[in-house]
């Protein structure tokens, strides 16, 4: 190993990353192939922010695949946005190397991404048993900000802490993880009328779907009205969409919450390949178990639903108070709506992956 490469390696340890470039641009140059220097290269250039050159970096390694070990060739696609490869790659370079902290760590990081959560806790449990830490900053933690959206980057922390929790202290698992996707849903219904309960929905809207909520000119009472004579005149569901017809003409909306949480719920069962889960756990766990394995929009809105059908607990004490309709159909229909899209993007990723 030659003193530029120990240089570059001391630098890139004291996260002096702008220093060690100068010194892995020379290795690089040596070497075109040193797998090595190339991933130091790709996550310094990440920690500097500077994006392109870091995908160059990655994308040489894709380009000349055969050169490179299996975990550089995963970390490069993972980056890349290649999720299928990248898991593929990142899980047998695991398999070849069982105790490889990092590369359990980034194959977390891939799963989580492609909405198999099971398996993202069982590689954050694998990548602390070898020994692995992550610190806010670290070059791979430059690898998650570049990957994760703002919200997936929390709720990853959530169940790393989840992980962590019940290796040190032996804590049932989730625990994090399902505080924090409630507690936007009990903001909600326990926020008093007006401005702030306008604000607490736009929160819960975008965390639903991306969007921001839709002005007060678009009747969310009407929208679901539509979206259920629709399902109403089809074939399969036309029993579905008159019974919850006639419970939204009632404006009953616990129990029209009530119904779509129970139709999203039959429909997991068929999807629960795409999130690498047994129908039997979906039909066999409580909320409790089952929203913690889910992907963190589709945890929400199955939340959402459930908080809003009153189910007797906790809830019904906040439900109490006086929730404009018009925030909360809106809700509704949006739930009806971002689930099939999120079932429809993980289903694609799975088709993709076979």
């Amino acid at each position: 190993m030659n003193q530029t490469h120990n240089n570059a390696l001391t630098l890139f340890k004291a996260k002096k990353y702008q220093a060690a470039l100068e010194q892995l641009a020379q290795l690089v140059r040596e070497d075109m192939n040193n797998a090595e220097a190339l991933i130091m290269q790709a996550r310094c250039f990440l920690a500097i922010q500077d994006h392109d050159s870091a995908l160059r970096s990655y994308n040489f390694i894709i380009k000349n695949a055969n050169n490179f070990p299996l975990a550089a060739l995963g970390e490069a696609e993972l980056v890349s946005g290649r999720l299928n490869t990248a898991l593929s790659h990142l899980e047998l370079a695991l398999r070849n190397n069982p105790r490889d902290g990092e590369t359990a760590f980034l194959s977390a990081v891939a799963a989580y991404k492609s909405g198999f959560i099971s398996n993202a806790y069982s590689y954050i449990n694998r990548a602390l048993m070898n020994q692995f830490s992550w610190e806010d900053d670290d070059p791979v933690d430059f690898i998650l900000q570049h990957v994760l959206l703002r919200s997936e980057y929390t709720d990853f922390e959530h169940i790393f802490l989840d992980v962590e929790g019940e290796i040190k202290e032996g804590k049932s698992p989730g625990h994090n993880r399902w505080f924090a996707i409630t507690l936007p849903i009990f903001w909600f219904y326990t926020a008093p009328p007006g401005e702030e309960q306008k604000q607490r929905a736009a929160h819960l809207f975008q965390l639903i779907s991306g969007e921001s909520m839709p002005d007060d000119g678009i009747d969310g009472h009407e929208q679901l009205k539509n979206i259920l004579y629709d399902f109403a005149s089809s074939q399969s569901d036309a029993r579905f969409g008159l019974e919850t017809l006639k419970y939204l003409q009632e404006r009953n909306y616990e129990h029209v919450a009530r119904l779509v949480l129970a139709l999203q719920l039959e429909h997991l069962k068929e999807f629960a390949f795409c999130f690498r889960l047994h129908p039997e756990t979906v039909t066999d766990s409580n909320m409790r178990e089952l929203i913690p394995l889910l992907p963190l929009r589709i945890a929400t809105i199955l939340m959402f639903l459930y908080a809003s059908s009153d189910p007797q607990d906790q809830i019904e004490k906040m439900a109490q108070q006086n929730i404009d309709k018009d925030f909360l159909t809106k809700l509704l229909t949006k739930c009806f709506i971002s689930y099939y899209q999120e079932i429809d993007h993980f289903k694609k990723q799975t088709t993709n992956h076979h």
